[in-house]
């Protein structure tokens, strides 16, 4: 029981003392003492009953209350005739005040004792236009941004292209796994030499432009080429020898590349021939692209490399083990950039 309805039934309970020794000692006569104990006992008993939310006990037993002092009074107390009729009326309206006063009790209990309960999450708007875009960001943040919105980009197609059902207003691209691989890139010693090459030679030529750190065209030529290390290689091409790639797929493209079911699902969808190459026929479509659990794994915020191990079908490969066979960049090896 919380600590206020226990400091209203002692405070009730010395009421009730004080109030019976009054009555003692102005009527001198225990039928109106009683009387006294009656009324605090229904009003103590109904207002413990609706603090502890038993509304149904609380009204049965301010009826059945309220019935036994009528009786009470009937039986013991002599009320002149001629004012029987107001003294009823006072009594309904005492009763009916009481009945006011319990209730408005519980309702500032209510407010005092309890949290403001949360609403239901409101709709989610509409991404915004894109406004100017000043770069007051470090280099290491911009290559950043710039990768993370090209992973976003790119899922988007895939999903445009496949015509599959997403919420646009929500990100596609959210693990942090792969987000820590790209900061580590985006922060190294590597990117900074590669980024910085030319524009040393331009300061030592030019001692009046000290403050020139890069130069825009090697930004872009260095986040071209890592666009097509993480992102997307947009010039993958198939060896119909032995059907590997001739170069190799990104990051997101290994991650996203069909399994053998889904290739068999797209082959039944195009009305091709079990034999048929999907690659050689689609060329680099991002229909190619389309792996449910390469989705969900660049969806989760917190899955790693291990977890992939549980959502392998039978005869497939895990692709972050091609990662590791194929790609330097992502085991540390930053010589690619």
């Amino acid at each position: 029981m919380n600590y206020i309805y226990t400091i209203e039934i002692i405070i009730f309970l010395i009421i009730t003392f004080f109030l019976s020794r009054f009555v003692k000692k102005l009527s001198n006569s225990n039928i109106y003492v009683i009387l006294t104990y009656l009324i605090c006992g229904v009003i103590i008993f109904t207002s413990l009953l609706i603090n502890i939310d038993k509304y149904l006990y609380f009204i049965s037993s301010l009826i059945i209350g309220t019935l036994i002092i009528v009786i009470y009074i009937n039986k013991f107390i002599k009320i002149q005739k001629k004012h029987k009729i107001i003294f009823w009326l006072y009594y309904i309206v005492s009763v009916v005040t009481l009945f006011g006063f319990l209730l408005t009790k519980k309702f500032i209990y209510t407010s005092l004792l309890s949290d403001a309960p949360r609403g239901y999450t409101g709709r989610t708007g509409n991404m915004g236009d894109s406004g100017t875009s000043y770069f007051l960001e470090t280099y290491q943040e911009r290559f950043y941004n710039d990768l993370i919105n090209n992973i976003e980009l790119y899922l988007n197609d895939v999903l445009n292209e496949t015509n599959s059902k997403f919420n646009r207003n929500n990100k596609l691209f959210n693990n942090y796994f792969i987000k820590e691989k790209i900061k580590k890139i985006c922060t190294s010693k590597e990117l900074f030499n590669a980024l910085h090459k030319s524009s040393l030679n331009d300061i030592e030529n030019n001692q009046n432009n000290p403050n020139i750190y890069y130069s825009e065209d090697d930004y872009k030529q260095i986040l071209n080429k890592l666009n097509t290390i993480i992102v997307e290689n947009p010039n993958l091409t198939l060896n119909k020898s032995n059907g590997e790639f001739n170069n190799k797929p990104s990051w997101i493209q290994t991650i996203m590349r069909n399994n053998c079911k889904e290739d068999l699902k797209l082959k039944q969808k195009l009305k091709l021939k079990f034999n048929e190459n999907l690659y050689t026929i689609l060329q680099n479509s991002k229909q190619l692209y389309n792996n449910n659990n390469g989705f969900r794994f660049l969806n989760s915020d917190l899955e790693i490399e291990k977890y992939y191990d549980n959502l392998i079908i039978k005869n497939n490969i895990n692709p972050m083990t091609y990662l590791k066979i194929n790609s330097k960049l992502w085991n540390g090896d930053k010589s690619e950039i």
